[in-house]
């Protein structure tokens, strides 16, 4: 039987987080605008329009020259 990693006592490196820009309205329209989205699915369509080019930023482990698998 398989017994996933959160009921072995293990943590979760790094939090899923996402930062969002809300203009306009005063503040307060603005926090329940933020508010609506929190914790909820945003399909990627609903963000990006159909062949969209974006820019995406990745850092690696940085294993130097030591490969995946070592001897």
């Amino acid at each position: 039987m398989f017994v996933g990693w959160k009921n072995q006592g293990l943590k979760q490196k790094k939090g899923h987080l996402m930062a969002i820009q809300v203009n306009g309205g005063d503040t307060a329209a603005m926090f329940d605008f933020a508010n609506s989205f929190f914790e909820k699915n945003i399909p990627v369509d609903a963000v990006f329009p159909k062949d969209e080019m974006i820019d995406i930023i990745g850092i690696t482990k940085g294993k130097g020259y030591e490969d995946v698998v070592t001897r």
